[in-house]
Order: structure tokens, then C-alpha cells, then sequence
């Protein structure tokens, strides 16, 4: 049997010494408490597993350290110390002659579950002279997910950061009451604030102090209210046109969300149309999305139009709201292939992308054999869209083309690589088929599988995103 070395067991001691940071300090008897470290902050909210020791150790500390930012610390140790004692121990610090230590207290207690039955006490402390503990008292209040008659005395307070922290919060309709009384009298960054609150909690009652603050003069407030009195439902067509007339584009982009919540289809038509013409090309974003959600064919010259504005995220919203129409209402599906095959020969090598891409996704053949051709584009951005394409279209006649333009692609770099990518799962599967289209093409892609799948890894370790068109 071995014997412990000495030394290590000293180091291992000096260590953990160091780590635990221990009190040197005696209690009422004389005899020295066991060392005693502050939690690490990396520590979860809640430990579990400490024993009741350990709380009479804070305790004691408590009572002893006079430093006010040392004794914070050790409410704020309590707080991670669910047990019975903890808590009683801080609902008597709620009364503590230091502001920092009573507002740690509550901060304390709203991060113990056990600690729910200490509301009422919690709530009495919103009649302190600290803000810092009345602060403290609205975000526990959305802690426990209570505290109406707290947070409804709290949106009248006089300080700005305990009465914006309050608005942000509401549990009930009393609560919402209470914010949208006091929605006039409030700066404009928490008159935001407020109303987004309002809107999350779809508070109906809020509804005509939301409509007041369209004719605020902050373009933040507005934007704030037209969002929530969209989430509430509460948006009607003269109320999305009368912001559209606004100035600011910003105000216009959230008329155009709002828009989506407008119950009549026809009049979400309307209005989306409409907004495609605006002149701010980031207004007529979420007017794409919308726009493809309503099943309707007359949208689908529009959106094309869109493609080409030169305007990226208008770009995408056009593309997905175009795929979104064909794949959600199937008799609109031929038309958006229909509008996609004129633009395979378009002058504009990212209208060629968009509509590989359009007829890949829709797994259409139609006008297959101009499709193909892409593979030879002098844009390889849209030579690699066309590969992909044709590995969802799924139609072998496109193999040797394929095989054609990997040989293209040697020498091209991260592009060509792309190429390769995207082609390499089609031949793999064409190779392992008896589908093939014939013996030839599945000798050709079986001789270049081990070079494909080479080239896969060399591709995704070269690239950490597909290569994309810029606006």
C-alpha cells in the first residue's frame, strides 16, 4: 500500500485555501468557523446542495462585516442557498439600514422559487425611500409573475428607471390599466417600451391610448404602437393608410407589417400592392411576405418585378414569397413556373439564378433543356445554382452536363468547388442507380465519385457559407 505524499497533500491544501477564500474570524465562543468562501459568479442561480451549515455561515458573516458592498455580496450569496434559512435570513435584511443590502435582498429572493410566500413582504417595500429597492421590486414582480398593486403604484413612481422598468412589465389587466393611463405622460423611449408590453399581453383596454400615439412626433413611438396594436389585432385599413403617408420610412415599414394583421384578404391585397411601389426599397420588404401568403395569382408580375431592384433583402422576401404562393396554393404553381422560365435567358445573370432557383425548388421541367444550358453560364454563381437544381429536378438527362461542367470548374477555385458541391450528390445517386441513363454516364460518375466526395470535404472546409449574389 502506498503512502500520500506529504508535499502533495500540502499543495493540494494551499490550493484549495486559496480558492475557498477563508474567513478567519471566531464566532461568539471562541471557536473558529470553518472556512468560508464567496460563491463564484460562475455558479448557477440556484445551489441546491449546500448545506444548512453553510447558511448559518453567511449568517453569522452578516452580522459581523460592517463593509456595505461586502455584506451585499453575501445577501447575494444567500440567494444562490435554496434553503429554509436563506430565505428567512433575507425576508429580515428586507428591513436592513443599507439601501444596496435591502434592494440585494429582494433581488435575492426573487431568484429562489421557494421564496414565493415572501411576496407580500417583497411587495410593502415598493413604499421605500431607495429607487434601488423599488427597482428591485417591479423586476421581481415579473419574476413571480404577481404583483399587480405593486407594479400599478410603480408606473406613477418619480423615478424615471423604477416607472420605465414597471411599463415594460404587466401581469393582468389592472396592470395594463394603469400603463395606458399614464402612456401620455411618459417620455418617448418608455412610451415605446410601454406599448410593447401592451402589445405582447394583446391587451384590448390598451387599444385607444395605443391609437393616441400614432400622432406622436417620435417616429420610435409610433413604429411601438402600429406594432402592438397589430399583435392586439386591432388594425383596421384607414388606420394602415394614414401611416403610409407618414414621411419617415421607418413609420411606413411598420404600417406594412401591420398590414398583415388587416382582417379583409382583400384589402391585405390591396395595401401590399401598394406599398411595392414605395419608393424606399426597405418599405416594400415585409409588403413581398405578405403579398405571398394570400394565394392570389395577381401577385406574381408584382413580385417579379422585385427581383431586379438591386435590393437584397427585398430580393429574398420576392424569392420566398414567390415559392411560398406555388407551394401553399397548388393551381398558382404553373404560374409562378411559368413567369420563372422567360427569365433562364435574361440579360441579368441573377434573373438567370432566380429562376433556376425557382424551377429547382418548384421541381419543375419545364423548359428543361434552356435550364440545362446554365451549366455553361460565364456566371458561375448561377452555374452553381443550376447544379443544384438539377439535383432537385432530379432528371439523369442532365448528367453528362453535369460531368461536362465539373471539368469546367477545375481550375476556378472556391467557385468551381461550389460547382463541384453541388453536383456531386446528383452524379453520386445517377451512379448508384440502374435508372441511369445509361451505361456510359454511370461508368463516367463512378470513375469521378472518390473526386467528388473529395471535393465535398476540400469545399466545406474551404467555405463556411454558399456564395451568394451581391445586392
Amino acid at each position: 500500500m502506498t503512502r500520500p505524499n506529504p508535499a502533495l497533500s500540502l499543495v493540494a491544501l494551499a490550493l484549495a485555501t486559496a480558492f475557498v477564500q477563508p474567513l478567519a474570524r471566531a464566532d461568539d465562543s471562541g471557536a473558529p468557523l470553518i472556512p468560508y468562501g464567496v460563491l463564484p459568479a460562475s455558479a448557477p442561480d440556484t445551489v441546491f446542495f449546500v448545506f444548512e451549515r453553510t447558511v448559518s455561515l453567511i449568517v453569522a458573516e452578516l452580522g459581523r462585516e460592517q463593509d456595505v458592498p461586502r455584506r451585499t455580496r453575501l445577501v447575494a450569496d444567500l440567494g444562490k442557498c435554496d434553503q429554509p434559512a436563506s430565505i428567512a435570513a433575507l425576508a429580515r435584511l428586507l428591513n436592513d439600514p443599507a439601501p444596496l443590502v435591502r434592494a440585494a435582498a429582494v433581488r435575492s429572493l426573487a431568484q429562489l422559487k421557494s421564496a414565493a410566500p415572501q411576496w407580500p413582504a417583497i411587495e410593502a417595500k415598493m413604499a421605500d425611500e431607495s429607487p434601488d429597492v423599488r427597482l428591485e421590486v417591479v423586476r421581481a414582480a415579473q419574476q413571480f409573475g404577481t404583483g399587480s398593486a405593486a407594479l400599478v403604484k410603480a408606473v406613477a413612481d418619480t423615478d424615471d428607471a423604477v416607472r420605465g422598468a414597471a411599463v415594460s412589465v404587466s401581469v393582468d389587466d389592472a396592470t395594463d390599466q394603469a400603463i395606458a393611463g399614464k402612456l401620455a405622460d411618459l417620455p418617448p423611449v418608455t412610451q415605446a417600451s410601454a406599448a410593447r408590453a401592451l402589445g405582447h399581453r394583446k391587451s384590448s383596454a390598451a387599444v385607444p391610448a395605443l391609437v393616441k400615439l400614432l400622432d406622436s412626433s417620435s417616429v420610435l413611438v409610433r413604429c411601438a404602437a402600429l406594432d402592438a396594436l397589430a399583435e392586439i389585432g386591432a388594425v383596421d385599413r384607414a388606420l394602415v393608410e394614414a401611416q403610409l403617408a407618414h414621411a419617415h420610412p421607418a413609420v411606413r415599414t411598420a404600417a406594412a407589417r401591420a398590414a398583415a394583421k388587416l382582417p379583409d384578404a382583400a384589402d391585405r391585397l390591396a395595401i401590399g400592392l401598394r406599398v411595392l411601389g414605395d419608393k424606399d426599397l426597405a418599405v416594400r420588404v415585409p409588403a413581398a411576405g405578405l403579398l405571398g401568403t394570400l394565394g392570389n395569382g395577381e401577385v406574381i408580375g408584382p413580385l417579379v418585378a422585385q427581383l431586379g431592384q438591386g435590393y437584397e433583402p427585398l430580393h429574398q422576401s420576392a424569392r420566398s414569397a414567390l415559392l411560398t404562393l406555388a407551394k401553399t396554393t397548388p393551381d398558382q404553381k404553373p404560374a409562378v413556373i411559368a413567369a420563372a422560365v422567360p427569365l433562364l435567358t435574361h440579360a441579368d445573370a441573377g434573373r438567370r439564378e432566380d429562376a433556376s432557383l425557382l424551377l429547382g425548388e418548384l421541381r419543375s421541367g419545364e423548359a428543361f433543356e434552356s435550364h440545362v444550358k446554365l451549366l455553361e453560364d460565364p456566371d458561375w454563381l448561377v452555374v452553381n445554382q443550376a447544379a443544384k437544381s438539377m439535383g432537385l429536378i432530379g432528371n439523369p438527362a442532365a448528367g453528362e452536363a453535369l460531368i461536362a461542367t465539373m471539368r469546367r470548374a477545375i481550375g476556378e477555385g472556391d467557385t468551381g468547388f461550389a460547382a463541384w458541391y453541388e453536383a456531386a450528390p446528383f452524379l453520386q445517386r445517377i451512379a448508384r442507380s440502374s435508372a441511369g441513363e445509361s451505361a456510359v454516364l454511370s461508368a463516367t460518375a463512378l470513375k469521378y465519385e472518390p473526386i467528388l466526395a473529395a471535393t465535398k470535404a476540400m469545399y466545406l472546409s474551404k467555405t463556411a457559407a454558399p456564395q451568394t449574389r451581391g445586392a
